[in-house]
C-alpha cells in the first residue's frame, strides 16, 4: 500500500546518500532533508489520488490526467513521484533542473569568485592563474562540505523507472547551473518519449513575471502537443 511505498522511497533515498557519508551526517542534516522530501512526496501522492478518484467516480469535469512539473531545486520531487507511480502520471516536465549538486556548487563558487575578483577564465598571467587556482580549490572544498549537508536528490535515479510517460526538459542555453555534468545524466537516463526545449538566457528568475509567464506558456504548449489537457 501507500505506507509501504513511502518506506521504499525512504530506503531509496538512504541508498542515494550512503555513497557520500561525511562529518556533516553527525548533525543529522541529510535525514532532515530526506524527511522534508518524504512529506512533500506524501502530500503530492495524496493530492493525485484525490484528483483521480474524483475523476473516476464521475464527480469532476477533468479527465484525471496528471502532469507534474518541477523547476530548479524543486525538480526532484515530481521526478520521484513519477518514478514511483508512473501509471498515475501522464506527463513530467523538468524546468531548469539539474543533478550532481557537488558539481553545481563547485561551478557556482568558481563563477562567483571570478565576478568578485573581476577576472575572467581566460586572462593570462601568473597572478590570474594563482587566483583561479585558489577559486577552484575553494570550490572543490565547499562542494564536498555543502554536498554532504544537502544530499540533493540525483534525479536520474528516478527517471529510469518511468514507463510510457512523456518527459520534457526546459533549459536556458546560458544557464550557469547547467553543464554536461549536471544535465546529461538526467537526459540520458530519461526513457522515450522525451524532448527538450532550449531557451535563450540563463537560469529561471521566479521574481520576473514575464519570464514565468513565458515558461507557463511553453508548458501549456507542450501539454497540448502531447494531448494531456483534454477534459472528460
Amino acid at each position: 500500500g501507500d505506507h509501504r511505498d513511502l518506506h521504499l522511497s525512504l530506503r531509496r533515498q538512504r541508498q542515494m546518500c550512503i555513497r557520500d557519508r561525511g562529518i556533516f551526517d553527525w548533525w543529522n542534516l541529510p535525514h532532515r532533508f530526506r524527511k522534508e522530501y518524504l512529506q512533500n512526496l506524501g502530500a503530492m501522492k495524496a493530492l493525485i489520488d484525490y484528483i483521480q478518484s474524483k475523476a473516476s467516480a464521475g464527480r469532476s469535469r477533468f479527465s484525471g490526467r496528471v502532469v507534474l512539473a518541477g523547476g530548479s531545486a524543486g525538480a526532484p520531487v515530481p521526478a520521484m513521484i513519477t518514478g514511483f507511480y508512473p501509471e498515475k502520471v501522464s506527463g513530467l516536465m523538468i524546468i531548469f533542473g539539474f543533478t550532481n549538486i557537488k558539481a553545481v556548487i563547485n561551478n557556482e563558487i568558481y563563477r562567483q569568485g571570478l565576478i568578485r575578483l573581476k577576472i575572467t577564465d581566460s586572462e593570462e598571467g601568473l597572478q590570474f592563474s594563482i587566483q583561479r587556482g585558489f577559486l577552484k580549490f575553494l570550490g572543490s572544498l565547499f562542494s564536498v562540505i555543502l554536498g554532504n549537508m544537502l544530499k540533493y536528490g540525483d534525479i536520474e535515479l528516478y527517471l529510469t523507472d518511468i514507463k510510457n510517460t512523456p518527459i520534457h526538459f526546459i533549459n536556458g542555453d546560458h544557464d550557469h547551473l547547467i553543464s554536461d555534468e549536471t544535465y546529461l545524466p538526467m537526459w540520458e537516463a530519461a526513457p522515450e518519449p522525451k524532448s527538450e526545449t532550449w531557451l535563450k538566457g540563463g537560469h529561471i528568475d521566479p521574481s520576473n513575471p514575464k519570464e514565468v509567464k513565458r515558461i507557463i506558456n511553453l508548458m501549456d504548449q507542450w501539454a497540448d502537443s502531447e494531448n494531456l489537457r483534454s477534459v472528460s
